[in-house]
């Protein structure tokens, strides 16, 4: 597996979590889901595709990914629904940027195993990264 291909896939995971902010209201439910949404994209743009062919590579858009994460971690939502979206997201994003350390160590130590479960580990954050976003709408559109 190439080394590229882990910070693709990661990218990619936030970039297919993007969540569409709603048109109407700023209070309650409405303002808070719009709220939320508002820094998770924020978060997301900070966190920008790489191709990672090194481990500092790698190593920087974990980076990016802890600080998108403390970032959401901040978001200031009342409802206990939203407050665990919030939390579950930003948990999802501090085990991508771990995950990512963990495929930049391997590539420097050149361990194929290593760089294997990582894109695994990718694979499947981008899958619950798709769940949740696909939940918090639901949530926030009221279905």
């Amino acid at each position: 597996m190439k080394h590229h291909a882990l910070a693709a896939l990661a990218g990619a995971a936030l970039a297919g979590a993007a969540l569409l902010a709603l048109a109407t209201g700023c209070d309650g439910k409405v303002g808070q889901c719009n709220a939320l949404i508002k820094v998770i994209n924020a978060a997301q743009a900070k966190v920008k595709v790489r191709t990672a062919t090194d481990a500092s590579t790698m190593t920087q858009a974990a980076d990016d990914v802890e600080v998108a994460a403390k970032d959401v971690a901040g978001a200031e939502v009342a409802l206990p629904e939203l407050k665990k979206f919030r939390d579950d997201y930003s948990q999802l994003l501090v085990a991508m940027g771990k995950t990512m350390r963990d495929a930049g160590a391997a590539t420097t130590s050149a361990d194929l195993g290593k760089l294997t479960a990582s894109a695994k580990d990718l694979s499947k954050a981008a899958a619950a990264a798709s769940k949740l976003t696909a939940d918090i709408n639901s949530f926030c559109q009221g279905k």
